[in-house]
């Protein structure tokens, strides 16, 4: 805003007035109408996920015949970072990463066609392929029920025909997923003796009842000008069709298998503290509101659902509710906002004493909030976690310009009558520097926000970091026009007495003149405060992120020696119990376990809103390990996503998975006694083996018997384990169909060599004629990466471990063990993580810098100037590393990004310092006269600044947090003790450095001038 632009609207009054009312207008409109969410919407994942399935496989069969060739063809695609595949005996899970800037939607595209070509070569039993990608806003389910019921009858019903319409019938509702429901298929199950007196094969017979249940398109054809389309379909639509279909010229599948509509069996359990249990997760759609849905969903539950009379009895306990996170997680945002505007409100009153004009100036608070609230619903943006962080870390700054200005009106107050030009010279006097210190805030942003090489990243680091910017550059606005109206009417304007100076400004200015007088030993003496920066660098432990809150705590619990779905429950009942007590002791509001026969997650619920100590629960929980045979409990397994953040991961890689298992088990042994570990877990990923029988085909006897070994698998594999058919429409329900023998007829181990193969011409042979049978041990699960078999195991580090050290530990430990050629082992995460978090914050700090020099260079017309007030930013890491000390904070990557923001901060105070520098020589002073005269004048404004900002910065860190996300009290932490630091040394070193670089840009000029008359005379 120029200065003949300023001085016009200032002398308009009126028109300033309307335009702070439209502003107000607007700005509560775009709050009322900006919608909430726990995060922001367009974040797009960057890993996919494809999932193939299988019944009854060996997890090195899956790995040979469906991981491998799909990394294959994977593979192929552009723009991915990473491809790793879980084999199991149950199926694939491949999980491909896509790097950097990679178009994620042409990637899913890509993996899809290539999935496509891949369907025909997967093995007989394989299920169809599923694609996953997460999306924030609609796979996170917003509210989780469990339910429980006070009766034995079967409640899927009730769930399946009344629950789950009467959810999906709410506005915005994407989906309503029943877990724990038994799915139906209309199950074939075969009478081994009839199919071997009958001489049947079975091969011809699953080929046949495939071709039978056909539907399509066959074409068009026309007629008297009109097209039509042929559709073919020929499906079983009821249980009598399939049972008359024809085996042979007499035989009917009726007479040699039985054909029932079956409920599968049951392979998942949920209990909730100790009674069966369903759970109802619900999504929303994209562009519903996440509140107005919870709020929504409760008043169906509270009202349709729980005064259904068909309905009582049954009880609905709420996991998660995403409504109350959100308003509990931006309510202590809005409170810690609340308590840190009005505590510098308050600070501010303390320094003016006069009511009318602190009200005036504290009003850039709000009125920059809501024009920053314009911008941010103008965008189509949201209210969320980070926005809201970011709002509120920037509280105490958007009083800065508007106290800079009103200091310096009251002082122009006692030079002129004329109010108007009280204001306008007050207002020109500061307007370059509080411009040039806002737009040194908002430089600091820019690289964070816009040259992040991840759009996620970008994305995150926007959501937080441009709020900041539009309150600030509102504020500027504000202070440069609304606030200058403002206190023209106020006595800050009218004609009055130099204002007494405080005894602090003549201390402060005796001893300014003594650093003048003494450079040589205050540079000393300041690079000596510099070099005391490193002692608590040494002592501040390292962690990869801080933690925030959280509502749960999860364990992992694995039954390895399981031997059905029964012992499972049984055995999960019993961890329950022992950990009965402790719970109670914690105030545990529910305990929930869901789990398979070979293992689940056994979760502690709290209290909404309980602040607990969730690493010390944890701590305790593993201290009374019960201990029982065949459990194996990890304590981290079920931990929250910012709660892993302090794991390391020691990763083993080679070509087989056998030797990749020694390996690792060796590892977990060494590494057990380490110190600083609290836990080693294998994360999901098990190596133990477990036993297998192999079938090894004698290639000559079988082609002697003309049988394939192709065929000989395909007959093994349907006998075992039965074989899909196409599905069946029952009564208008499509139902998936299975063929298979009966269970109760299923060849033991004994009789597996005895059961008859056919041999496609009629006859048939026993099993051991063409294959032997032999007993080999196989690992449950084959991880692999980037085309290698892949073990890791995950190391919890006890409370307060440093990772420099815990590192420096494990390094000599992994160093001392032999592997064979081609096998690695590795640590990833922990500190490589940090040290990469770090790397781009510097990145993006030195950037910040370069973009704070230049626009001071450009604002001051000077290369040296800018520089001593580059010299504020080093102090500020004194005061931080020595506050997270005390505090008892580690360096973590969300204490490093308030390194990064107060670059931008703390160069403000010494640009209003240098600018009155300035403004003094100008008018004729000396460089010490006008040093110690900017001093006097801006000394007030700069500790005012430094308060307002501290104390709205207080709230962050003193307050306790709820909801979910990370905990921004170390990044609170560094900026209080960085601010304040280089606050105090400002008022120091500026001076004293910018007196160093005017003499040398009087000895480079003196050079000039010397340089230039030598060659004028020669």
């Amino acid at each position: 805003m120029t200065a003949p632009i300023r001085r016009s609207l200032l002398d308009r009054p009126v028109m300033v007035m309307m335009l702070l009312l439209t502003v107000i207008v607007i700005g509560v409109i775009s709050l009322l109408s900006t919608p909430l969410q726990l995060f922001p919407p367009g974040f797009v994942d960057r890993t996919i996920t494809v999932q193939i399935g299988v019944r009854e496989s060996t997890p090195l069969e899956v790995a040979e015949t469906i991981a491998e060739p799909a990394e294959e063809l994977i593979r192929t695609i552009p723009g991915l970072s990473k491809i790793r595949s879980f084999s199991t005996s149950e199926g694939c899970s491949i999980t491909v990463t896509i790097s950097g800037n990679a178009p994620a939607n042409e990637v899913y595209a890509d993996i899809v066609d290539r999935m496509e070509r891949l369907k025909p070569s997967l093995p007989e039993g394989s299920e169809k392929y599923r694609i996953f990608r997460f999306d924030l806003e609609t796979d996170v389910p917003i509210v989780s029920l469990g339910v429980t019921s006070t009766y034995d009858d079967d409640i899927e019903p009730l769930l399946e025909n009344i629950v789950r319409p009467r959810l999906e019938s709410v506005d915005g509702v994407a989906k309503v997923e029943v877990r724990g429901l038994v799915g139906k298929a209309v199950s074939i199950e075969l009478d081994p003796d009839e199919v071997w007196a009958h001489s049947i094969d079975l091969q011809k017979l699953i080929s046949r009842l495939r071709g039978e249940s056909v539907e399509g398109s066959a074409g068009t054809v026309e007629e008297s000008g009109r097209r039509f389309v042929i559709r073919l379909g020929s499906r079983f639509n009821d249980l009598e069709s399939v049972r008359q279909f024809p085996v042979t010229d007499s035989l009917r599948l009726g007479d040699i298998a039985d054909v029932s509509i079956k409920y599968g069996m049951k392979d998942f359990v949920v209990r909730l503290n100790g009674r069966l249990c369903n759970i109802i997760d619900i999504s929303k759609e994209s562009d519903a509101n996440t509140v107005e849905m919870c709020s929504a969903i409760s008043e169906i539950l509270d009202g349709q659902i729980s005064e259904d009379p068909r309905l009582r009895g049954v009880e609905f306990s709420e996991f998660f509710n995403q409504g109350k996170v959100i308003s509990n997680s931006l309510t202590s945002l809005r409170d810690a906002c609340a308590w840190g505007g009005l505590l510098a409100v308050l600070i501010l009153w303390l320094f003016m004493r006069e009511i009318a004009s602190t009200l005036i100036v504290a009003g850039a608070i709000p009125l920059s909030l809501l024009i920053a609230v314009v911008v941010i619903w103008a965008q189509g943006g949201t209210f969320n976690l980070l926005s809201l962080t970011g709002l509120t870390i920037g509280i105490g700054m958007l009083i800065d310009n508007a106290i800079v200005v009103s200091e310096s009106i009251s002082r122009c107050s006692s030079q002129t009558s004329d109010p108007g030009e009280v204001v306008g010279k007050g207002v020109g006097e500061v307007a370059l520097a509080v411009t040039l210190a806002t737009l040194t805030t908002v430089a600091v942003f820019i690289p964070l926000v816009f040259l992040s090489g991840d759009s996620n990243t970008r994305l995150m680091l926007g959501e937080f970091g441009l709020p900041v910017c539009y309150s600030i550059i509102a504020s500027l606005l504000v202070a440069l026009l609304f606030i200058p109206v403002g206190l023209r009417f106020t006595s800050a304007a009218k004609p009055s007495t130099p204002r007494p100076e405080w005894a602090i400004t003549e201390w402060y200015s005796r001893l300014l003149s003594r650093v003048l007088d003494q450079r040589l030993a205050c540079f000393w003496f300041l690079l000596l405060v510099l070099a005391t920066s490193s002692l608590p660098l040494r002592w501040l432990a390292v962690r990869s992120a801080a933690s925030g809150p959280s509502h749960r705590v999860a364990l992992s619990v694995d039954f390895p020696d399981s031997r059905s779905l029964y012992d499972s429950d049984q055995t999960m009942e019993k961890v329950r119990q022992s950990y009965h007590e402790i719970a109670q002791q914690w105030q545990v509001e529910d305990v929930a376990a869901w789990f398979r026969r070979s293992g689940g997650t056994l979760a502690f619920f709290f209290p909404p809103g309980a602040q607990v100590d969730t690493v010390g629960f944890t701590a305790e929980l593993r201290r009374n390990d019960p201990g029982f045979p065949g459990v194996d409990i990890e304590f981290s397994g079920g931990q929250q996503m910012n709660q892993d953040s302090d794991r390391l991961r020691v990763v083993v890689k080679g070509a087989e998975a056998r030797r990749v298992t020694e390996i690792t088990d060796q590892l977990e042994v060494l590494l057990s006694d380490a110190p600083g570990i609290a836990e080693i877990s294998r994360g999901g990923e098990d190596s133990r083996t477990s036993d297998q029988i192999s079938v090894e085909v004698d290639r000559e006897q079988a082609q002697r018997f003309g049988i394939s070994p192709t065929r000989l698998s395909s007959i093994v594999g349907w006998m075992l384990r039965g074989a899909p058919l196409p599905e069946a429409q029952i009564d208008g329900e499509d139902l998936p169909v299975w063929i298979s023998y009966s269970e109760d007829e299923t060849p033991t181990l004994g009789e597996l060599p005895g059961i008859p193969i056919s041999n496609g011409s009629g006859g048939s042979i026993p099993l051991g004629s063409v294959a032997s049978l032999k007993m080999s041990r196989t690992p449950p699960m084959i991880r692999r990466e980037d085309r290698e078999v892949s073990l890791s195991l995950a190391l919890e580090l006890e409370e307060g471990s440093d990772l420099r050290k815990i590192e420096g530990r494990i390094a000599p430990i992994l160093e001392g063990v032999r592997l064979p050629e081609g096998y690695s082992v590795a640590i990833e995460g922990g500190l490589n993580q940090f040290e990469a978090d770090l790397s781009d914050m510097a990145q993006a700090g030195a950037l910040a810098i370069v973009l704070i020099f230049a626009l001071m260079g450009v604002l001051f017309e000077s290369l040296l100037l800018p520089l001593s007030i580059l010299c504020s930013i080093p102090f500020l890491f004194s005061g931080a590393y020595w506050t997270l000390w005390f505090s008892g904070e580690s360096l973590s990557t969300t204490a490093i990004a308030g390194f990064v923001i107060l670059l931008g901060i703390v160069v403000n105070n010494a640009i209003v310092l240098v600018d009155a520098i300035n403004r003094q020589r100008d008018q004729g002073a000396t460089r010490k006269e006008a040093l110690l005269q900017a001093g006097r004048i801006r000394l007030r404004p700069i500790l005012m600044t430094a308060s307002t900002t501290i104390c709205g910065l207080l709230p962050l860190v003193l307050l306790s947090a709820e909801g979910m996300g990370p905990s921004y009290r170390p990044l609170g932490i560094v900026m209080l003790g960085g601010l304040t630091s280089s606050t105090l040394f400002t008022l120091i070193a500026v001076p004293l450095f910018y007196t160093l670089f005017d003499d040398l840009g009087v000895q480079m000029k003196k050079m000039v001038a010397s340089a230039r008359s030598r060659a004028a005379s020669s």
